[in-house]
């Protein structure tokens, strides 16, 4: 199943202004998160906020 990734708009403009090594890097990395976003990566600041077994109460 492949997700969908929106940028924000300072980082759509970040990627576009990059040279065309760089974006295709991101690019390519995106990708890689569209297809496995669950997939733990070191360094990355993707969390689970909550486990959805579990009851939210507030």
């Amino acid at each position: 199943m492949s997700y969908e990734i929106r940028l924000h708009p300072k980082a759509a403009s970040f990627l576009n202004r990059c040279n065309q090594a760089t974006k295709e890097q991101l690019k390519s990395k995106i990708r890689v998160l569209e297809n496995n976003p669950k997939l733990k990566r070191s360094g990355t600041d993707i969390k689970k906020i909550r486990d959805a077994s579990q009851k939210h109460i507030g």
